[in-house]
């Protein structure tokens, strides 16, 4: 079931989650009751202000004022995973939780909300997506209220869905592909498995709970900083980059095995990138340089000559 194989990964970060919840829940709700005790003193002083006799009133509501912009907005509780959302409020919650987010998700509604399911006029609408991905800036203009910019943004997106659903993706939304949309994410179809069997074998006690440590090391170092933190090459990683950018480049030309499908393979080499980003992290979460020895070997590189042919069949 698809459900039982993203529900691990899940599961993970759900168990670190409430952890999260319970920290920062005091100072939360100290700012939020800041607020509401400013607002009132604000409207009080406004009312104050419009009678004759003034006072020094207005010198009140201005330092409310100035205070409330001090305070921003109502803080919320973190947030690490959400399911299916319209994108408007995917957007609001990820700049609720300083422009990240992630969905783990058995099904393919991402799909459906961003070809327009609940956007006006059925128009399918990928800005954040396309955004989100590069980690540039984003913007959310609000109606009658000021809008909710965000300096960064990460959207982080598993999704585990039936072959079908990403064969129909070109053909009922051709501006997927034409967009890039396709193309920034990476596909895995697994060998068909042995024998179809009721019992299976339990992932042993000790790989998982040295991955639930890894992954609590990651929320702590990682997530809760609020900086946003580059990593480099070193120069045997960058010399190891280098020679496969070289030779993948000829596989995406007139005659290479890639040529069909150059638009999704033109981002698989950033995508190594981001891959030995996460594996360097997982490593040491601190780190800040990507090395020769965590970069994959070269028997380890993408090799997608059995996925080729199930790209090219969505055209």
């Amino acid at each position: 079931m698809l459900s039982r194989s993203v529900r691990p990964q899940n599961g993970h970060s759900a168990a670190v989650e409430p952890d999260l919840v319970a920290a920062a829940r005091p100072e939360v709700e100290a700012v939020a009751q800041e607020i509401r005790i400013t607002q009132a003193v604000m409207a009080k002083a406004e009312q104050k202000a419009a009678t004759d006799k003034p006072g020094d009133a207005r010198a009140d509501a201005e330092a409310a004022r100035a205070k409330l912009l001090e305070l921003g907005e109502v803080p919320e509780l973190p947030r690490m995973l959400m399911r299916d959302v319209t994108l408007e409020a995917l957007a609001k919650r990820m700049a609720e939780q300083s422009g990240r987010i992630g969905s783990l998700a058995s099904e393919g509604g991402l799909f459906k909300v961003a070809a327009g399911l609940y956007g006006a006029g059925g128009k399918a609408n990928t800005d954040l997506l396309f955004e989100a991905y590069t980690g540039s800036p984003y913007t959310i203009d609000r109606a009658g209220r000021p809008a909710l910019h965000m300096p960064h943004t990460f959207l982080a997106l598993g999704l585990i869905v039936q072959p079908g659903v990403v064969a129909g993706l070109e053909r009922a939304n051709p501006e997927f592909r034409d967009s890039g949309l396709l193309g920034r994410f990476l596909y895995a179809r697994p060998a068909p498995g042995g024998a179809d069997t009721f019992d299976s074998p339990p992932v042993p006690e000790p790989v998982a709970d040295a991955y639930a440590a890894r992954i609590g090391a990651l929320v702590e170092q990682v997530w809760r900083s609020e900086t946003v933190q580059d990593l480099e090459l070193s120069a045997d990683a960058r010399a190891l980059f280098a020679e496969f950018y070289n030779a993948f480049g000829a596989r995406r030309k007139p005659g290479g095995d890639l040529h069909e499908i150059a638009d999704w393979a033109g981002k698989l080499r950033g995508q190594l990138i981001r891959v030995a980003a996460c594996l360097t992290l997982y490593e040491d979460p601190t780190a800040r340089t990507i090395s020769g020895p965590g970069w994959p070997t070269r028997s380890a590189w993408p090799r997608t000559s059995s996925l080729t042919p199930k790209l090219r069949s969505t055209s």
